[in-house]
């Protein structure tokens, strides 16, 4: 168990060392893009699918890439 958590620690530290800026509009634009999402989501304009539909559409019916 312990090499599982120093594995997942080993995996992470790369990835927190690469957000050394700090954008402090990202915040606020991340809130204001996730309330358009929303409210597209409530009022209808747009349908949810389920994630299994989603991949099968990335991934074509045989499981291969679309090709775009």
């Amino acid at each position: 168990m312990r090499a599982q958590k120093q594995q997942n620690f080993s995996a992470y530290q790369p990835l927190e060392s690469l957000d050394t800026e700090v954008d402090d509009d990202a915040e606020e634009a991340w809130d204001a893009e996730i309330a358009k999402r929303l409210d597209e989501i409530n009022s209808g304009k747009v349908k949810m699918i389920p994630w299994s539909e989603a991949r099968r559409q990335i991934m074509g019916t045989n499981g291969d890439r679309q090709k775009r």
